[in-house]
Protein backbone atom coordinates (compact mmCIF):
# COMPACT_ATOMS: atom_id res chain seq x y z
CA UNK A 1 0.00 0.00 0.00
CA UNK A 2 1.27 3.46 -0.86
CA UNK A 3 1.64 5.93 1.95
CA UNK A 4 1.48 9.66 2.24
CA UNK A 5 5.23 9.88 2.73
CA UNK A 6 5.07 11.99 5.88
CA UNK A 7 6.66 10.88 9.11
CA UNK A 8 4.90 11.29 12.43
CA UNK A 9 5.19 9.77 15.90
CA UNK A 10 1.99 7.79 15.54
CA UNK A 11 2.66 6.08 12.20
CA UNK A 12 6.49 6.21 12.41
CA UNK A 13 6.67 6.76 8.69
CA UNK A 14 4.72 3.62 7.85
CA UNK A 15 1.80 5.63 6.54
CA UNK A 16 -1.91 5.34 6.99
CA UNK A 17 -5.24 5.66 5.21
CA UNK A 18 -5.10 4.12 1.74
CA UNK A 19 -7.22 6.96 0.37
CA UNK A 20 -4.88 9.68 1.76
CA UNK A 21 -7.85 11.52 3.20
CA UNK A 22 -7.64 14.24 5.81
CA UNK A 23 -4.50 13.15 7.58
CA UNK A 24 -4.05 15.44 10.54
CA UNK A 25 -1.37 13.45 12.31
CA UNK A 26 1.67 14.27 10.25
CA UNK A 27 3.90 17.25 10.36
CA UNK A 28 4.02 19.72 7.52
CA UNK A 29 7.65 18.83 6.82
CA UNK A 30 7.91 15.66 4.76
CA UNK A 31 10.91 13.40 4.86
CA UNK A 32 11.49 12.61 1.22
CA UNK A 33 13.53 9.75 -0.14
CA UNK A 34 15.77 10.98 -2.93
CA UNK A 35 14.35 8.63 -5.55
CA UNK A 36 10.73 8.61 -4.45
CA UNK A 37 8.05 9.70 -6.89
CA UNK A 38 6.02 12.61 -5.53
CA UNK A 39 2.52 13.55 -6.58
CA UNK A 40 1.25 17.01 -5.73
CA UNK A 41 -2.36 16.04 -5.20
CA UNK A 42 -5.73 17.67 -4.60
CA UNK A 43 -8.21 15.04 -3.43
CA UNK A 44 -11.10 17.12 -4.80
CA UNK A 45 -9.73 16.89 -8.35
CA UNK A 46 -10.79 13.94 -10.50
CA UNK A 47 -7.66 14.10 -12.70
CA UNK A 48 -5.51 14.10 -9.59
CA UNK A 49 -7.35 11.07 -8.18
CA UNK A 50 -6.97 9.30 -11.53
CA UNK A 51 -3.20 9.94 -11.63
CA UNK A 52 -2.96 8.65 -8.06
CA UNK A 53 -4.80 5.48 -9.11
CA UNK A 54 -2.36 4.94 -12.00
CA UNK A 55 0.60 5.21 -9.61
CA UNK A 56 -1.07 2.73 -7.24
CA UNK A 57 -1.80 0.29 -10.07
CA UNK A 58 1.84 0.39 -11.20
CA UNK A 59 2.99 -0.64 -7.70
CA UNK A 60 5.63 2.06 -7.53
CA UNK A 61 6.62 3.69 -4.27
CA UNK A 62 5.40 7.26 -4.08
CA UNK A 63 4.48 9.98 -1.65
CA UNK A 64 1.48 12.23 -1.80
CA UNK A 65 1.65 15.92 -1.00
CA UNK A 66 -1.70 17.57 -0.39
CA UNK A 67 -0.43 20.84 -1.79
CA UNK A 68 -3.53 22.75 -0.71
CA UNK A 69 -2.77 22.01 2.96
CA UNK A 70 1.02 21.93 2.51
CA UNK A 71 1.91 24.21 -0.40
CA UNK A 72 5.41 24.09 -1.79
CA UNK A 73 7.85 26.80 -0.80
CA UNK A 74 8.94 29.34 -3.38
CA UNK A 75 12.19 27.40 -3.80
CA UNK A 76 10.34 24.09 -4.24
CA UNK A 77 7.89 25.57 -6.72
CA UNK A 78 10.71 27.15 -8.73
CA UNK A 79 12.42 23.74 -8.88
CA UNK A 80 9.19 22.06 -10.01
CA UNK A 81 8.76 24.67 -12.75
CA UNK A 82 12.30 23.98 -13.92
CA UNK A 83 11.59 20.23 -13.98
CA UNK A 84 8.40 20.87 -15.95
CA UNK A 85 10.28 23.25 -18.25
CA UNK A 86 7.45 25.79 -18.15
CA UNK A 87 6.94 29.33 -16.89
CA UNK A 88 4.95 30.14 -13.75
CA UNK A 89 2.17 31.55 -15.93
CA UNK A 90 1.83 28.12 -17.60
CA UNK A 91 1.18 26.46 -14.22
CA UNK A 92 -1.63 28.77 -13.16
CA UNK A 93 -5.24 27.56 -13.17
CA UNK A 94 -6.85 30.46 -14.95
CA UNK A 95 -10.37 29.15 -14.43
CA UNK A 96 -10.22 29.60 -10.65
CA UNK A 97 -12.38 32.35 -9.21
CA UNK A 98 -9.48 33.94 -7.33
CA UNK A 99 -7.53 34.23 -10.58
CA UNK A 100 -10.45 35.84 -12.39
CA UNK A 101 -11.22 38.22 -9.50
CA UNK A 102 -7.70 39.33 -8.58
CA UNK A 103 -5.03 38.35 -11.10
CA UNK A 104 -6.58 38.20 -14.57
CA UNK A 105 -5.13 40.70 -17.04
CA UNK A 106 -2.37 41.72 -14.62
CA UNK A 107 1.33 41.47 -15.27
CA UNK A 108 3.72 39.98 -12.73
CA UNK A 109 7.31 38.79 -12.83
CA UNK A 110 8.01 35.06 -12.66
CA UNK A 111 9.09 35.45 -9.03
CA UNK A 112 5.87 37.29 -8.21
CA UNK A 113 3.74 34.58 -9.90
CA UNK A 114 5.57 31.91 -7.91
CA UNK A 115 4.85 33.77 -4.66
CA UNK A 116 1.20 34.23 -5.68
CA UNK A 117 0.87 30.46 -6.22
CA UNK A 118 2.57 29.68 -2.91
CA UNK A 119 0.15 32.06 -1.17
CA UNK A 120 -2.85 30.72 -3.15
CA UNK A 121 -2.08 27.04 -3.89
CA UNK A 122 -5.52 26.52 -5.46
CA UNK A 123 -4.00 28.35 -8.45
CA UNK A 124 -1.42 25.59 -9.04
CA UNK A 125 -2.32 23.23 -11.88
CA UNK A 126 -2.76 19.65 -10.78
CA UNK A 127 -1.71 16.99 -10.43
CA UNK A 128 2.03 17.40 -10.69
CA UNK A 129 4.07 14.21 -10.62
CA UNK A 130 7.82 14.42 -9.97
CA UNK A 131 10.25 11.55 -10.46
CA UNK A 132 13.86 12.54 -9.87
CA UNK A 133 14.69 15.40 -12.21
CA UNK A 134 11.60 14.83 -14.38
CA UNK A 135 8.07 16.11 -13.84
CA UNK A 136 4.74 16.17 -15.65
CA UNK A 137 1.36 17.71 -15.15
CA UNK A 138 -1.06 14.79 -15.08
CA UNK A 139 -3.48 16.11 -17.70
CA UNK A 140 -4.49 13.70 -18.97
CA UNK A 141 -3.66 11.46 -16.00
CA UNK A 142 -1.89 8.95 -18.28
CA UNK A 143 0.94 11.48 -18.68
CA UNK A 144 2.26 10.07 -15.40
CA UNK A 145 3.39 7.01 -17.40
CA UNK A 146 5.91 9.21 -19.25
CA UNK A 147 8.14 9.53 -16.18
CA UNK A 148 7.85 6.09 -14.58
Amino acid sequence: MATCGYVCPKCEGKGFLADFSNCDWCSTTPIIKDNMITIYHNKRCGKSRDALAILSEKNVEFKVVDYIKNPPTTKELAAILQQLNITPNDLIRKGEAIYKEIYKDKTFTNAEWIQIMVNNPILIERPIIVNGDKAVIGRPPEKVLEIL
